[in-house]
């Protein structure tokens, strides 16, 4: 008879702790890193979100009333310039060229620029596509 215990219970067995504790390490990390990498989204989500609102009440300011300085229309370019950085660090199919378009487009910054009535079809375009948007953005929260 042979007393030897089995090759698996002398050599395989003393290692399992320390390798299923190194499998939880890796495990563990592994969520973490992607928990981090989901509140980071959300975070940029959530600035590109506040930057939309500020764009959208900018735009709005800005067709209303004669901006001779053009103080409104910097500020709209410049925040326009941010939010598609942070648009194509979220999702790269965010369509942040209609915004662009509708709310920098036309005769934006023009000398000869007259403000607009309030049911001009400008507003409703502005606001059309700042909803488009916004939905979209929405829409990366469940990514």
């Amino acid at each position: 008879m042979n007393n030897q215990p089995h090759w698996f219970y002398f050599y395989i067995m003393p290692l399992m702790p320390t390798v299923l504790t190194i499998a939880g390490w890796f495990f563990i990390n592994h969520r973490e890193k992607s928990k981090r990498r989901l509140e980071r989204k959300d975070r940029r989500i959530d600035a590109a979100l506040t930057l939309l609102e500020k764009i959208e009440v900018d735009a709005l300011r800005y067709y209303a009333v004669n901006d001779a300085d053009n103080v409104l229309a910097n500020a709209i370019k410049h925040n326009l310039k941010w939010l598609a950085k942070l648009c194509a660090r979220i999702n790269g199919n965010l369509k942040v060229t209609e915004l662009r378009t509708v709310t920098t487009g036309g005769d934006f910054q023009s000398k000869n620029r007259l403000p607009l009535d309030p049911d001009h079809v400008k507003f409703i375009q502005i606001r059309e596509a700042v909803f488009r948007l916004r939905d979209e953005l929405e829409g990366c929260h469940d990514d």
